[in-house]
């Protein structure tokens, strides 16, 4: 399936992701773990460049969910939902692509 991602502000100005089915999950993650860091995406772009350049695996958990980057791909887990509808499997390109278009929105004046 093809990854798409919208992301937009609000009436009060606050980012939001939307991704289409079955990536729903990765909004989540934008919104609720990143927020509007700057320095936190970029930390995890750095993350995911290591892992293509090193290898290996990398998990995280920030305020809502559970993210492990490797080469073969991304998993994001949200803690508070149990079942399969709080995850989401990807592409390590697709989240790197996410995460550099969040950042940008983060960047860009409003």
């Amino acid at each position: 399936m093809s990854f798409e991602l919208q992301i937009s502000r609000d009436r009060q100005g606050v980012l939001r992701a939307y991704a289409n089915a079955p990536f729903e999950v990765l909004g989540g993650y934008l919104e609720q773990d990143i927020q509007a860091s700057v320095a936190c995406a970029e930390e995890v772009l750095t993350i995911c460049s290591f892992i293509v350049t090193v290898g290996g695996k990398w998990t995280g958990t920030g305020n809502a969910h559970t993210v492990t980057i490797s080469a073969t791909g991304v998993r994001i887990e949200n803690e508070f939902v149990e079942d399969a509808s709080g995850i989401c499997e990807m592409s390590l390109d697709d989240f790197r692509a996410a995460v550099e278009a969040w950042q940008r929105a983060v960047s860009a004046p409003w």
